[in-house]
């Protein structure tokens, strides 16, 4: 039920915006279809790239140096 709504309050909300009736249809396709790529990509334990984002993110973690703030008058 939830699915179908979002499709028809999508689809209203293209063909709102100015989207044709073909590109009105396919646009909740996409959005959804994204997002389910996106849950999916989270989701799996053997994705390889998330794997190297996370090592880079927690060796770009370190603080940056002290800011030094001086007073000019």
């Amino acid at each position: 039920m939830a699915a179908y709504a979002s499709c028809v309050h999508q689809r209203a909300l293209a063909l709102q915006g100015g989207a044709d009736a073909t590109s009105a249809a396919v646009w909740p396709l996409s959005v959804d279809g994204l997002l389910l790529l996106a849950t999916v990509g989270l989701l799996n334990p053997t994705c390889h790239v998330s794997r190297h984002l996370t090592e880079r993110a927690a060796m770009s973690s370190s603080s940056p140096p002290p800011l030094k703030w001086s007073r000019s008058e």
